[in-house]
């Protein structure tokens, strides 16, 4: 299986990017974060730092791992990859005082 250039330079930005803000978020986050905002905007939900920042990293991670590793350009792999990434930017974004 031959891997195109221009894929495996999107698939390792797509696996880059969040691996980049959870080191970030390690260091500059609080040991608890918020996860979830209620419609008020106080905290709803909670998570230790390491679950709320690695779990979207997994998501991120499997699936550039899936968008390199299939014979076809899937879209929805790149789209569920920049979800992962873009809940790590709402746990910055929630957590950052």
């Amino acid at each position: 299986m031959k891997i195109e250039k221009k894929k495996l330079i999107v698939g390792i930005l797509l696996f880059l990017v969040p691996l980049i803000l959870v080191i970030i978020g390690f260091i500059v986050l609080p040991d608890k974060l918020i996860v979830q905002i209620n419609f008020s905007g106080n905290p709803g939900n909670m998570m230790p730092k390491v679950l709320g920042l690695i779990l979207p990293m997994v998501i991120s991670s499997l699936f550039a791992f899936l968008y390199i590793s299939s014979d076809e350009r899937k879209i929805n792999n790149i789209v569920f990859s920049l979800l992962g990434t873009l809940l790590l930017v709402l746990i910055f974004i929630f957590n950052i005082r």
